[in-house]
């Protein structure tokens, strides 16, 4: 039976409508030289789409990197100045999973072609390493037996070319000179690593030497901040590229945003305490994320689910919110928490106990002289914390310290469900559990990474939402000037600087242990009546429901005709 020519294409047209384009661009003499054609092999190679077109004005989308990277070796481009890359993106935002179809592109249409990818940690040089193989096993490559060799050492090519997945360290740099290196996350990197990587690039076999920085900005004055500001020296050659997250989010329905445009006033999340009037829509006052969308999302072209972002905007503190979401530098002010306000945080009417909630004590030690010991009472409701009783001690031995945190709870009929102790002084716990009975359920805290602790007490300070969730009672002297007194390192302004801070590790403690979870959460990602578990946001940009939700969202009469008539205009 004859087909009918206006019948849309099955499952089998697509598979080998892609099987002929990926077969075509690598058995073509001619390099592919135009970024439409690019896009189109990319996409029939990994069966995925990337954003590429921003939502915002000033930044580009990864897609830009993957092409401002491919295109140096391209003739009409080879009279241009050698430029390297240094791709700022946020968290969740395509950056290791272009750097794999960058690296499975480049080593097939290339020949002859060394790439080196190096990961900040083996976690991230394994994932990077799983994304590049599995393009590089497509069902015709695989025909084709195109791969001779795969292993994270080393993937050889029947075309000649290689790529290596390294792991950022001094040692693990110190590889054979490719012509590219791809570093990603570059954040979590020593800078004697990435001095070393500068010296690892070279140009042969016809290829120009080209590297690829590529990382979310976690610090003030980390290692990409470096990198930017040495990019602007004269007689450096580096082009910088931002996308924020809104340059890789789905687009924000009708039925969500409304249609009418309508404006409101909002805080200025990238001007403290100040305001600012945003055009939007006239359901975006409901949503949580209006001060920092201000109805940017309206004209999102990518794939992240605005919910995702709605979640991480009510977790995250504000200064990473800016870095990691926003891609910008987070404003700064010598003091730690300067959220902190006295006339919100420290209430008039005082911070009482009652009895109607649990109690839960945490303790900081010391090893005695003017450093304080301190106890505090925390009562946990309504979403929020209190601080109602605050116990320093300066030079008691801890037998008179124990007895009488002991009476002063007695009196005033406390009586902790929860007690934790520094757990870097088990010794003080253990004398503290001998001296009186009371003690006897004191256990020490469990530890992070100090400035994801700090994180969450600024966000329990005031959150993205400007709600403040942190109150102290006016008796509580200690905690009230060590807040007000903290200020940020020179050398780290993500964390504070080292002295009076003992209420502060205290206070940090308790929020740790009700407000820290373990991991990245599972991402369930919906479609029709169907669902799909993903260990990462990155694995499920890349499954068969994500792909398909990609393409409906893109552009609802068919993803290709919106990639043909973008890329054309960029061609």
């Amino acid at each position: 039976m004859a087909k009918n020519p206006k019948e849309e294409p099955n499952e089998e047209d697509e598979l080998l409508k892609n099987a002929r384009i990926v077969y075509e661009g690598i058995s073509s003499r001619a390099l592919i030289s135009k970024q439409s054609e690019l896009y189109r092999f990319m996409n029939a190679l990994t069966g995925e789409t990337v954003p590429f077109q921003s939502c915002c004005k000033e930044h580009v989308t990864p897609w830009h990197m993957i092409w401002e990277s491919y295109k140096v070796d391209l003739p009409q481009f080879k009279s241009q100045p050698q430029v390297d890359i240094i791709a700022i993106g946020p968290r969740e935002g395509f950056k290791t999973l272009s750097t794999a179809k960058l690296n499975a592109i480049e080593i097939l249409l290339k020949n002859k072609l060394q790439i080196a990818s190096i990961g900040a940690v083996i976690k991230q040089a394994a994932r990077c390493y799983k994304y590049t193989s599995k393009y590089l096993f497509h069902p015709l490559l695989a025909d084709m037996n195109m791969v001779i060799k795969n292993i994270m050492e080393e993937t050889v090519l029947t075309n000649g070319s290689v790529y290596e997945q390294l792991v950022g360290t001094v040692t693990g740099v110190n590889s054979p000179h490719p012509n590219k290196l791809r570093a990603d996350e570059v954040e979590l990197m020593k800078p004697e690593v990435i001095e070393e990587m500068k010296n690892v690039p070279s140009s042969y076999n016809g290829w120009k030497s080209h590297t690829l920085y590529t990382s979310t900005r976690k610090y003030y004055d980390g290692q990409m901040a470096e990198l930017v500001s040495n990019s602007k020296a004269k007689g450096h050659s580096s082009k910088v590229m931002i996308w924020c997250y809104k340059d890789v989010s789905e687009p924000c329905p009708d039925e969500r945003s409304g249609v009418n445009p309508m404006s409101f006033e909002v805080e200025d999340i990238f001007h403290h305490g100040e305001k600012v009037l945003v055009n939007a829509y006239e359901y975006c006052g409901d949503c949580a994320l209006l001060p920092s969308c201000r109805g940017d999302l309206k004209r999102a072209r990518g794939v992240i689910p605005i919910d995702d972002s709605i979640k991480k905007w009510n977790t995250l503190d504000r200064d990473t919110w800016l870095a990691q979401k926003e891609c910008i530098e987070p404003p700064r002010t010598s003091l730690f928490y300067y959220e902190w306000d006295e006339k919100f945080n420290v209430p008039a009417e005082g911070v009482k106990f009652n009895p109607a909630y649990q109690v839960e004590m945490f303790a900081d030690f010391t090893g005695g002289g003017e450093d304080p010991t301190v106890f505090q009472f925390w009562q946990r409701h309504d979403q929020n914390d209190f601080l109602f009783l605050e116990l320093p001690y300066r030079r008691r031995s801890t037998g008179d310290v124990a007895r009488e945190v002991q009476r002063i709870c007695k009196e005033m009929g406390v009586r902790p469900s929860k007690m934790f102790g520094d757990s870097s002084q088990m010794q003080q716990i253990r004398d503290l559990q001998a001296a009186s009975g009371f003690f006897r359920m004191l256990r020490p805290v469990r530890k992070i990474e100090r400035k994801e602790g700090l994180s969450i007490c600024r966000r329990r300070i005031k959150d993205n939402n400007g709600n403040r969730h942190t109150f102290v009672d006016r008796s509580c002297r200690n905690f009230i000037e060590e807040i007000k007194g903290l200020k940020r390192k020179a050398s780290d302004p993500d964390d504070h600087k080292d002295g009076n801070d003992h209420s502060m590790d205290a206070w940090r403690y308790f929020t740790v242990a009700n407000y820290y979870s373990i991991g990245e959460p599972r991402i369930r990602m919906l479609s029709g009546g169907d669902s799909e578990e993903h260990e990462t946001i990155e694995e499920a940009m890349t499954s068969p429901t994500i792909i398909q939700r990609a393409r409906t969202i893109q552009d609802a009469a068919g993803i290709q005709t919106a990639i043909d008539q973008y890329l054309r205009e960029t061609d």
